[in-house]
């Protein structure tokens, strides 16, 4: 989404940012709930929301033209006998040319089945790729021993996790 907008130049502003904010407030909760592969652009136009601009409303227009034709797309879930984590997270670094902050993501899948996902820019500047992955890998931890504590919880069974990474730039 970020190559398709170019920010130098962000266009006329809208009248009104009333319909921008309820479109991307219907896609943040797509993304959330059943779509996580609309995460980055819907957390990409969200940070316009106070003063969204005419491409802008056409890529978030987009997003919609994405939803119906991989409307085949979704999360759907089946019951497995083995419970077990896989973890895969990711950074970018510094893309975001208007304030070099990176962007994380990660994946939890519990026995083969996505349950939890985020994609979001990191709080802090990262000086290099491999703060920037570490920033990831943090956030993707954070997240596994949340789930663990659930999953004790819950009486089910713990195990030890391994969070890939996709650090090839560091």
């Amino acid at each position: 989404m970020a190559k398709c907008i170019a920010m130098d130049d962000p266009g006329q502003p809208l009248v009104s940012n009333r319909q921008f904010i309820s479109l991307v407030g219907a896609l943040l909760y797509l993304a959330t709930c059943t779509r996580p592969d609309i995460a980055f652009a819907v957390s990409y136009l969200s940070r316009f929301s106070a003063a969204p601009t005419v491409p802008l409303w056409t890529a978030a227009k987009r997003v919609l033209l994405y939803l119906r034709s991989h409307s085949h797309l979704g999360l759907t879930y089946t019951h497995s006998p083995e419970y077990y984590f896989s973890v895969f997270s990711d950074s970018s670094c510094a893309e975001d040319t208007s304030d070099r902050k990176s962007q994380t993501g990660f994946a939890v899948l519990a026995s083969g089945f996505l349950v939890n996902w985020m994609s979001k820019r990191q709080p802090t500047v990262a000086v290099s790729t491999s703060e920037a992955e570490y920033q990831a890998l943090a956030q993707a931890a954070r997240e596994v021993q949340w789930l663990n504590k659930l999953r004790s919880d819950l009486g089910l069974p713990c195990s030890p996790v391994t969070i890939q990474g996709d650090n090839q730039g560091s």
